[in-house]
């Protein structure tokens, strides 16, 4: 097992990090990796989401390779005193990228892979690669990405909202409104009808090694997406328990494919 740590940060040395990563998304496709709503709780401000991509990409190479001899072989290349992984991302021109790491012992540090950096396909270090490692993937089955209208979906609002850490995604103007529970209920029998009109209004999400769905809520306007309730498939229903802002949305979804969904894909 070569990924001995989940942590990238704790398994190999990362020397320019925020700068390294600030390069590396000039040169790949456009998207949003920044929230729209500024957050005092990150060190990154700049691309949070490409970074918390790149994080858990390790974490699910770690999961996914961890004591599986084909998976290591497929997922991670070593040659000599090299390392990389397939970040899943492409440059502008449509090459793939990697996340290069070499190996290099430091006296009194544990770590023994230092960062490389950012690679392209065609970079002349990999030149020498009897191969390059494959994306490794976020879910197992494609029906997990759907969801199954003809299944129902079971939300005791009563108890969401009771949990304050769901309050505190609610907008602030109506977090205390007497008619909080009815406005709740209201958008997820909205919700409800848009899913059946489009099942793809429902996006799937990665968190904590399961596949989740992400709907969107309305609480105020139709039109305009205010919470988002997470849910999970328990035997022939939905069930749900969290909610999440936008931002929160679509760092977790992205982990799976660059949201294209309109309500989240916002810019």
């Amino acid at each position: 097992m070569i990924l001995t740590i989940e942590n990238i940060f704790d398994f190999c040395r990362t020397y320019d990090w925020l700068k390294r990563l600030e390069d590396f998304e000039n040169t790949i496709l456009p998207e949003r990796w920044s929230y729209l709503e500024p957050r005092t709780d990150v060190k990154n401000t700049k691309n949070p989401i490409l970074e918390n991509y790149i994080k858990h990409t390790f974490i699910r190479l770690y999961h996914v390779c961890k004591d599986n001899q084909e998976n290591e072989k497929k997922y991670l290349y070593t040659k000599d005193d090299m390392l990389c992984f397939n970040t899943g991302l492409f440059t502008k021109q449509y090459e793939k990228t990697f996340f290069l790491l070499k190996y290099e012992e430091k006296q009194g540090d544990t770590k023994v892979w230092g960062f490389e950096g950012f690679v392209k396909e065609s970079d002349y270090r990999l030149a020498d690669f009897d191969y390059l490692p494959k994306k490794v993937g976020f879910f197992e089955k494609i029906d997990d990405l759907i969801y199954d209208t003809s299944f129902d979906l079971r939300i005791n609002s009563a108890h969401i909202l009771a949990d304050s850490a769901n309050l505190e995604r609610i907008p602030a103007e109506i977090r205390a409104a007497k008619n909080l529970q009815i406005l709740f209920d209201g958008a997820l029998e909205q919700v409800k009808k848009k899913i059946e009109a489009n099942y793809k209004v429902a996006v799937p999400q990665y968190f904590e090694g399961n596949v989740q769905l992400l709907l969107p809520l309305s609480l105020r306007d139709p039109e305009v997406v205010d919470l988002v309730l997470v849910v999970a498939r328990k035997n022939n229903s939905y069930a749900g328990r969290t909610c999440l802002t936008l931002d929160m949305a679509y760092n977790n979804a992205r982990l799976i494919a660059k949201p294209e969904t309109p309500w989240l894909a916002r810019n």
